[in-house]
């Protein structure tokens, strides 16, 4: 299965976030370490928490949704409000002949850079400067193209190749692609029920995980 750009139905009302990464860790012998780092980029985990009263009508609309999504089966769009802006991210150096790049959102640091790839940005949001001069959107030369779903998906492609040591940076809003990380959909308690046949129900919690990878945009 594959990306379905089908964003999540429902604002949720809470969202817990972590980076995790994969390392091999072997003991040596005198105490110390021999590590290697697995993956090249870290996977967002996160427990989505739906509003603690969600009518009938709002829960069925998020079953369908995991349905459609046949489970773990399709990845979609997130936003995940802790991760969602960029400010004047750098995501680019010209050298006077390539053209296309990938957003990209720093998140490292100074001592050890870590480039996340952005996957999804979103439409009327993202605004593309070229050495600090704002950058047209639209075909032409001088101007940029913005890849916003698809294989090419977060790259922009400039019209005539930006000038050796120009630094290209961008800012606006992405979402992030994840699938469910579980294979039952989750129970809701129905705890008030309406004499005019209207249920409020607790509202479950979603484990999702992000998905990164190329052929995920095929």
């Amino acid at each position: 299965m594959s990306f379905l750009n089908s964003i999540f139905p429902l604002e949720l009302s809470a969202i817990d976030s972590n980076d995790s990464w994969d390392n091999t860790i072997v003991a040596l012998g005198g105490g110390g370490e021999s590590r290697n780092i697995n993956w090249s980029d870290s996977k967002r985990m996160f427990d989505a928490k739906t509003a603690a009263n969600l009518t009938i009508p709002d829960l069925n609309t998020i079953r369908k949704f995991f349905n459609a999504m046949r489970g773990s089966g399709f990845s979609f769009p997130l936003r995940d409000r802790s991760l969602f802006q960029a400010t004047v991210e750098s995501f680019g150096v010209g050298d006077g002949s390539t053209t296309a790049f990938q957003l990209t959102l720093n998140d490292g640091n100074s001592a050890n850079a870590y480039n996340r790839e952005i996957y999804l940005p979103e439409s009327g949001t993202i605004h593309i400067y070229n050495n600090g001069v704002e950058v047209t959107q639209g075909a032409g030369a001088g101007n940029c193209v913005i890849t916003y779903t698809g294989a090419t998906a977060g790259i922009v492609t400039f019209g005539t190749a930006p000038i050796a040591a120009h630094v290209l940076t961008w800012t606006g809003n992405f979402y992030l692609p994840v699938r469910f990380n579980l294979k039952s959909f989750p129970s809701a308690s129905l705890f008030i029920w309406k004499s005019a046949g209207v249920g409020l129900v607790s509202g479950p919690s979603l484990p999702m995980i992000e998905v990164a990878y190329p052929g995920e945009w095929v």
